[in-house]
């Protein structure tokens, strides 16, 4: 939409155009923020490498662990929507998860995963963004199939992270010193 103004009165002489893009709100505040890169710093370059899972999966000691939910709502009770964030830190890396969970109830699940490891000893520094999505009754069906119950899996954004269809994945990479 395109917003004109015109200023009247002793500054007639001074019309301004205002050129405004109104977007829709966006009431369920879904976000694919993946961060900010200081512009002075290293600069993430898209890559090939994933998050080295293998890695994680280790036993290694869990030196700190902290969860942070940094808003959350339950959409007039039609479903939920959250953003957390973990963090989990070992002796040789890090791992940073900040998540967006959405459920609106018979309308549709939707996830964004941004992940950054970080590797100690070498200063890799990997940064992955997945963006998944899938109808809310296509997700309740294909989960109906098992024995587990169905309304808890629907709450839990681990398991649904893994039935939903990935819409976006991009990974970049950095090696600081």
């Amino acid at each position: 939409m395109k917003l004109n103004v015109h200023l009247t009165g002793s500054r007639q002489e001074e019309t301004q155009k205002i050129t405004e893009v109104v977007k829709p709100f966006d009431w369920s505040y879904t976000t694919d923020y993946v961060g900010t890169v200081s512009p002075t710093g290293p600069q993430l370059k898209s890559a090939e490498t994933q998050v080295p899972l293998e890695l994680l999966r280790r036993p290694d000691p869990i030196l700190m662990y902290d969860e942070l939910v940094l808003y959350e709502d339950e959409m007039a009770d039609n479903g939920i929507t959250m953003f957390s964030c973990k963090i989990r830190v070992m002796p040789e890396r890090l791992l940073l998860l900040c998540r967006f969970f959405m459920r609106l109830d018979n309308v549709i699940f939707r996830i964004r995963d941004t992940r950054v490891f970080v590797e100690f000893a070498t200063g890799e520094v990997i940064r992955e963004y997945v963006a998944k999505e899938d109808d809310y009754e296509k997700i309740r069906l294909k989960l109906a199939t098992g024995r587990e119950d169905v309304l808890a899996l629907m709450r839990d954004p681990n398991r649904l992270s893994g039935v939903l269809s990935t819409k976006d994945h991009k990974v970049d990479r950095v090696v600081v010193s």
